[in-house]
């Protein structure tokens, strides 16, 4: 199953792209969700995007703010299930 996803690209300081990725193969540890909203952090990405954090390397893929609904679970991995709308990817949906 090819998945095509797209994302948002810091390609230098101040500049941001969008870009059409290439994800691997799910796997058996693989958690899919098709991502159904996402945003920008104002603090780490932020700084990430005006070039405050010196441990950033441009062009680099930002992003950890997103919703969705599971698509897929691999056989590894436990407490979700499709149709699920996790909080956190390392959270069982519905969990705080």
């Amino acid at each position: 199953m090819a998945i095509n996803a797209l994302a948002i690209a810091f390609v230098e300081p101040g500049k941001a792209e969008i870009h059409e990725l290439a994800l691997p193969e799910p796997t058996d540890d693989d958690l899919v969700v098709r991502v159904e909203y996402t945003g920008i952090s104002v603090g780490t990405e932020r700084w990430a995007f005006d070039d405050y954090r010196p441990e950033t390397v441009f062009p680099v893929i930002a992003g950890y703010l997103g919703v969705g609904v599971v698509e897929r679970v691999g056989a590894n991995v436990a407490g979700f299930a499709k149709g699920d709308h996790p909080l956190h990817p390392f959270s069982p949906a519905g969990a705080l």
